[in-house]
């Protein structure tokens, strides 16, 4: 493994007890990154696209830079996650992390197909991380379909690379422009047809078209 994964709720004493758990364990097999991100559990049942919330949010600041600096001690680089239906989504979300947040401790993992689902783009966001960029998820949406879609379903317009909107040679190009050289992970969360046949394609985009 290369990374592994974490979800963050509300308690933040259990949530750094759990984490440093796994970055113990992922620092013992090798491990560099541990991605995570806000679990998606208000604790109130509500919608899954909320405003942005300082009260939930300092208590993620809190958890991952905690865990962040506990992390870098073992060599490993905490990469925080915005992601659809959590409380780190829209970019105002995005911007009070990096505000409240050590940039020695707690970098991003950032993912083309959420922040278009966000409304922003990847190109420029990846360009306002900059240096604090340490993960990237690639993968495709069709935007079309995004327009119709509602809560959930909205992740499930994410496609195989080059079968959807995003314009992957200028994310190239605005990684190279940053001077990004980490891990760039092809990702899919509900495959049109199956895993294989999606994994194939988005190969075969990242040889021929991204030059990669």
């Amino acid at each position: 493994l290369v990374n592994l994964y974490g979800h963050f709720g509300t308690d933040v004493e259990e949530n750094i007890k759990v984490g440093k758990k796994q970055i113990d364990f992922l620092a013992a097999i090798g491990g560099k990154w541990y991605n995570c991100q806000h679990g998606g559990d208000f604790g109130d049942g509500g919608p899954l696209e909320r405003p942005t919330n300082p009260e939930v949010l300092d208590k993620i600041c809190a958890i991952a830079d905690t865990l962040g600096a506990y992390a870098k001690e073992k060599g490993v680089t905490l990469c925080f996650h915005p992601h659809y239906g959590t409380c780190v989504f829209w970019e105002s979300d995005i911007d009070y992390l990096m505000a409240h947040t050590d940039p020695r401790y707690v970098s991003f993992c950032i993912d083309t197909a959420h922040t278009t689902l966000a409304g922003m783009s990847p190109v420029e966001l990846i360009k306002k991380v900059g240096p604090r960029l340490a993960y990237m998820h690639l993968k495709d949406v069709d935007t079309y379909a995004l327009k119709t879609a509602e809560g959930a379903d909205k992740m499930g317009t994410f496609r195989a690379l080059g079968h959807g909107t995003i314009d992957f040679p200028a994310v190239k190009a605005a990684l190279e422009e940053i001077g990004y050289d980490g891990i760039l992970c092809v990702e899919l969360d509900r495959p049109e047809v199956g895993n294989f046949h999606s994994a194939e394609i988005s190969r075969i985009y990242i040889r021929d078209v991204l030059d990669i």
